[in-house]
């Protein structure tokens, strides 16, 4: 994360994309933690965060709630954090959310 503030990133974009509890179902390639980790990295770097999440992945009423709880208390420094909805459509193209 250091190497991209120095040639000059500014901003970077890194969802969670569920709640811990339904990521594995959902992610298999690295671990929640391994998420937050990059998240804390890239903050740790001076670099401006924006973490958000998709919703319509399988994912409970409860893993919202816990997606949304997971970012809202994220430690927040002198980098914002916005919390951008995104929605996967179905096979129909209708929102699953």
């Amino acid at each position: 994360a250091r190497d991209l503030k120095q040639a000059g990133l500014t901003a970077y974009n890194h969802n969670l994309d569920t709640s811990r509890e339904h990521y594995p179902n959902v992610i298999t390639t690295r671990s929640y933690d391994d998420r937050l980790q990059t998240i804390a990295n890239v903050r740790e770097a001076g670099i401006s965060v924006c973490c958000g999440g998709i919703l319509g992945l399988g994912e409970t009423e409860d893993d919202r709630i816990g997606l949304l709880h997971e970012l809202a208390t994220m430690p927040v420094r002198t980098h914002s954090y916005t919390i951008p909805p995104q929605c996967q459509n179905d096979a129909d193209g209708d929102c699953e959310c």
